[in-house]
């Protein structure tokens, strides 16, 4: 069978992506996406290795062809492992910039929304809603007060770049406004198929539960199609 996947003529997966609708697709579909994501892995490596040379060139006297500057800092923002200031004045590291952005869940939620935000429930008062707001930001102030202990992070912050605790919180399992997505489609097929078992610290495939196969979900938060950086 052939793949169901249609682009309109902007290049993204299904029209209207902002609407975040729910299309069913087909093993085909995800053999596609996988064969996308491939590309854009090779295409990154290629950036990444020809700045490399270019650098290289350049720390041993070799004249290299001038390069424009929006052309250079985009390039860069695609290298992984590149340090560089932000306007706002962080520096952060980069990692491989790709055509597209996932997430992946093991069922069919109505919205994705950030793990603090699903703590506020409807018909809870705002005195409510501030109160978890303000628990949830003492314990990530917590959090960052006990990790700066160990002595890579203020090395790290010192040294290489500055540092998101907030998105290290989330990391560790603490509510926070941030939401996860990847670039990998393969790193989201996974979360949207395999399930965290605690009592095994493991992740064990979904399954047939009762009458019904579960319904897992891949959402497609940036899904434009165009590879040349």
């Amino acid at each position: 069978m052939s793949s169901g996947l249609v682009y309109d003529k902007n290049g993204w997966l299904f029209e209207n992506p902002q609407e975040n609708a729910v299309h069913d697709i087909s093993i085909d579909d995800i053999n596609q996406l996988l064969c996308y994501a491939e590309q854009e892995d090779a295409r990154a490596e290629a950036v990444k290795h020809a700045l490399a040379e270019r650098n290289e060139a350049i720390r041993n006297g070799i004249d290299v062809p001038e390069m424009d500057y929006v052309l250079e800092q985009s390039l860069m923002m695609r290298t992984e492992g590149t340090v560089i200031q932000m306007p706002y004045g962080l520096h952060i590291i980069t990692f491989p910039s790709k055509g597209h952005l996932f997430r992946g869940e093991i069922q069919n939620y109505h919205k994705s929304i950030p793990s603090l935000n699903r703590m506020l429930k409807d018909g809870m008062s705002n005195k409510e809603k501030e109160l978890i707001r303000v628990i949830a930001h003492l314990r990530k102030r917590q959090f960052g007060r006990l990790i700066w202990k160990i002595n890579v992070v203020p090395y790290w912050e010192a040294e290489i770049s500055d540092i998101n605790f907030d998105a290290l919180a989330q990391h560790y399992g603490l509510a926070t406004h941030l939401m996860d997505l990847t670039n990998d489609f393969k790193a989201a097929l996974f979360f949207a198929t395999c399930k965290y078992v605690p009592e095994t610290d493991s992740y064990r495939p979904l399954t047939q539960g009762g009458r019904q196969k579960r319904r897992c979900a891949i959402r497609i938060y940036l899904s434009h199609t165009r590879l040349d950086y």
